[in-house]
């Protein structure tokens, strides 16, 4: 187990993620948990609270708690993000949505596994590529290594070349090992 510094600035706290690379298909109090330490108060808040709003300030808290826990090893769900903030799960999600039509994205581990109805982190890879951002761009962009980048370009030209050549999309699911849901945002593009 980490151990942290009982001499750390205000503001921080110790709290237990999952670890990022636990699968989806294993239930959440079987996953592995890290410890990982969130800054939740920064000085800046209060003048990001005077200038733009509380909205603003959670909105900001959101994506910074989820960046950190990344940093660390782990991912934060959205019940995560409602107990840390204290608010709503329909809050937290409308959050999200605002940040991600933003063209900011928030690595929860729903957003990073590909779960749940939001667009997938490997679609908005794809779509910075047709925007004509490098492959290294996107990787710093995203904070995501090199390979996951080229993986995901990979998958969707061969999505694309199988689904030219007019082979079933349940078929496109067993040749690329790909979800449908993540074919279809593909084929959207």
């Amino acid at each position: 187990m980490k151990s942290f510094n009982s001499n750390l600035d205000e503001g921080y706290l110790y709290y237990e993620a999952i670890a990022k690379n636990e699968p989806i298909k294993k239930p959440l109090p079987q996953c592995k948990k890290i410890p990982v330490l969130l800054r939740l108060y920064q000085k800046e808040d209060i003048k990001i609270l005077k200038l733009k709003g509380l909205a603003s300030l959670r909105r900001q808290r959101l994506l910074h708690l989820s960046k950190e826990a990344l940093r660390q090893g782990a991912l934060l769900t959205q019940e995560d993000l409602v107990l840390l903030l204290c608010t709503s799960p329909s809050t937290v999600k409308r959050d999200i949505i605002n940040l991600t039509k933003e063209g900011v994205i928030v690595p929860t581990r729903g957003y990073m596994k590909d779960i749940g109805r939001g667009i997938s982190f490997r679609s908005q890879i794809i779509k910075f590529y047709i925007q004509g951002y490098s492959i290294s761009e996107i990787g710093i962009k995203m904070e995501q290594p090199l390979d996951i980048i080229e993986k995901s370009l990979r998958d969707y030209k061969q999505t694309v070349d199988l689904n030219n050549k007019k082979i079933p999309l349940k078929n496109i699911h067993l040749i690329a090992g790909l979800s449908i849901k993540l074919i279809k945002e593909y084929l959207k593009m």
